[in-house]
């Protein structure tokens, strides 16, 4: 007597292929809508491109990655502007970069003397790359 067998069988996984591609393709298998985020957190919306990297002075590879803003009014004695926005190119040389405006819309301002954080600081590193900016306040 054979035993019976559990778990997905070519058979089986064809089948459930087909049935689904029919249902996508005929529009039965709805994909769920955007919600308002979950209590707590604060609801976002796009609003405009604060920063186009090709119009950046340092910008060695052409693009950024992870922007953060930090609020400084509260946290800084004489700020270049309310909001700092940190960002880096991804590839070697990287660096940590800033720009700073005075509202979460922008315009938002290139700090002159990019990268602030750069991939050497003698004599304490030198690596390939400095990326990923997360700022932290103590």
């Amino acid at each position: 007597m054979q035993e019976p067998q559990f778990g997905l069988d070519r058979r089986m996984f064809l089948r459930t292929t087909a049935v689904t591609g029919a249902a996508l393709a005929l529009g039965g298998l709805a994909t769920p809508s955007a919600s308002a985020a979950p209590g707590g957190f604060p609801d976002y919306k796009y609003v405009r491109t604060l920063l186009t990297p090709s119009q950046l002075k340092y910008n060695p590879t052409g693009e950024i990655i992870f922007p953060t803003v930090r609020g400084v009014y509260d946290k800084l004695a004489s700020p270049l502007g309310r909001y700092y926005l940190y960002y880096a190119p991804h590839d070697a040389p990287g660096g940590i970069c800033l720009a700073y405006g005075d509202s979460l819309e922008g315009p938002f301002t290139e700090y002159p003397a990019n990268p602030i954080v750069s991939n050497k600081w003698d004599p304490h590193y030198s690596v390939s790359h400095v990326s990923s900016p997360h700022v932290l306040w103590n």
